[in-house]
């Protein structure tokens, strides 16, 4: 009986057909004319329902337009692109994206107000769909010499950066200065989540699927640099607007029927992207990488589209990541502290060579380095956010997700969750959070995200739990690696001990002393 539900569940949220509309995801909001989804992440007013729709719906509104080449200056071939896509419809909006590599082709994401303009810009396929990556190369643009534009070097702006680290009133402030500089552009975000929209496009057309293509991780946490991958979860995601008290959450099944149930969603993960993979590079062009990974917690079809150097995962009902993904995104929009905050630790990690990808790294990633700062925001004393089981919702109700055709309680407003009072500074936080994991007992204690709580712990492993799902997920992170990092935290703790204030001595206080500004901190991509 229940192997027969699973498949019907599985096939059903991977085998129907689709039109290219979002009434699969019923979570709709009015379209928002041009909104800048990096202000978006993290405007309190917006829940996730707010969050996926109007993402979803931006994409399908836009187009990826590359140009060229074109000999004139930058100014006159935007105002040229934004006059040409103004006869196919109403633009909302042009973004030019940075280039990933020196190239005579410019790279646009246009955003109409309505269909027209992007079934007017589209290329149409002969199998009936619309391609949105189109490319324009105009005979009757000007041919005269390139005027000469002269642009901030890498040199100038991490020399003026400098100066805005070193004339900063406190490393709080610094903090600050450091999260607006080096968080995504809202460029180079709009053209990643775009380019979740394409692929949404080929599943449906192409493989003949009713999935919505979710973008979840570090990039809609609110979290991401301008070099963060794009992760995919394509999902049959709505609400239970009937309040069918049927649906069940996973953990709701018996451990037996879990198994049996993930058994059946990987075969069908496996099954979709195998033959999406041979596929996929007819439909979008400039991909390459294309690669079926079968023995990562989830199926993966890992890509990489070379016109923006852009690395892509793709899995399917990825259940854990999207609800892992909302937690931390509602935490960065709970407390303007938290994301200034959390983003320097990881990429002091990253800089410090604490935190990396890659199976063969048995020391944290980055994503366990922000659970470590979550983790402490928790501990604190008092807590800067709550712990994760408050974002779990206590009663079935009509705003639950119905993700692969199971319920997901997730507390999406804020104003559902209780505040709290910590009134510490950046600096404070920062200067603790070092105090208290360079202290920490690795070897005997767990970090339990679900309750906020220490647990214990008995083995030669870090441990880190979440509540949506049973694994540990620092398995891998040696106790002897978590003692590395203890160590550089200790570091950075006696470097600040001198430098945690401005000095008229010292250029190089607070932040600048624990993080070495180059230029090459201003690459594009």
């Amino acid at each position: 009986m229940f192997s027969s539900i699973c498949k019907r569940i599985v096939a059903r949220n991977i085998s129907n057909s689709y039109t290219m509309t979002s009434q699969s995801c019923n979570i709709n909001v009015e379209h928002q004319q041009g909104f800048d989804p990096r202000h978006f992440l993290l405007d309190p007013a917006q829940n996730y329902k707010q969050i996926v729709s109007g993402i979803q719906k931006q994409g399908l509104m836009s187009i990826f337009l590359r140009v060229g080449p074109i000999n004139c200056s930058s100014e006159k071939q935007y105002d040229f692109v934004y006059n040409f896509c103004a006869t196919k419809g109403n633009v909302l909006s042009l973004t030019q994206l940075p280039q990933s590599h020196p190239s005579d082709i410019s790279n646009f994401i246009v955003e109409f107000a309505d269909k027209r303009g992007v079934e007017n810009l589209s290329v149409h396929s002969d199998s009936g769909p619309l391609i949105r990556i189109a490319k324009l190369t105009p005979k009757d643009m000007p041919g005269s010499k390139a005027d000469k534009v002269v642009k901030d070097s890498k040199e100038m702006l991490c020399a003026a950066f400098k100066n805005k680290l070193r004339n900063a009133a406190t490393m709080s402030e610094q903090f600050e200065l450091f999260f607006n500089e080096f968080r995504i552009s809202s460029s180079v975000l709009r053209g990643k989540l775009f380019f979740a929209s394409i692929l949404g496009d080929f599943f449906n057309w192409h493989m003949q699927t009713k999935l919505v293509p979710v973008p979840f991780g570090t990039l809609i946490s609110g979290l991401a640099s301008n070099n963060a991958d794009l992760d995919v979860s394509l999902s049959n995601i709505s609400c239970d607007d009937i309040q069918n008290q049927s649906i069940l959450t996973v953990s709701q099944l018996t451990s037996d029927a879990q198994k049996r149930f993930e058994k059946f969603e990987r075969a069908g993960a496996v099954g979709l992207f195998t033959n999406a993979g041979k596929n996929v590079q007819q439909y979008i062009d400039g991909l390459s990488m294309v690669t079926v990974i079968t023995e990562a917690n989830v199926p993966l079809l890992a890509l990489k589209y070379e016109p923006l150097n852009l690395d892509i995962d793709i899995s399917l009902e990825n259940r854990v990541g999207l609800k892992t993904t909302w937690a931390m995104n509602t935490y960065i929009r709970m407390n303007a502290k938290v994301a200034p905050f959390v983003f320097f630790i990881r990429e002091w990690a990253k800089h410090k060579n604490l935190a990396a990808h890659g199976l063969d790294h048995k020391g944290f990633s980055p994503f366990m380095i922000t659970c470590l700062a979550f983790f402490y925001l928790m501990r604190v004393n008092p807590p800067v956010i709550p712990p994760m089981h408050e974002l779990l919702a206590k009663h079935k109700k009509k705003s639950d997700l119905i993700i692969g055709g199971m319920r997901h309680q997730i507390v999406t407003d804020l104003d559902s969750i209780a505040t709290r009072s910590n009134t510490s500074s950046l600096e404070e936080l920062f200067l603790g959070f070092l105090q208290y994991f360079s202290k920490f007992d690795f070897e005997k204690c767990r970090l339990d995200l679900t309750r906020g709580m220490v647990g214990p712990s008995s083995n030669k492993f870090v441990s880190i739990t979440l509540p949506y799902t049973h694994n540990n997920i620092a398995r891998n992170v040696t106790v002897q690696e978590a003692k590395t990092f203890q160590k550089e935290a200790e570091l950075s703790l006696r470097i600040l001990e001198s430098k945690v204030r401005r000095s008229r001595r010292s250029n190089d206080w607070g932040v600048s002393s624990l993080y070495k500004i180059t230029e090459k901190m201003w690459h594009r991509y």
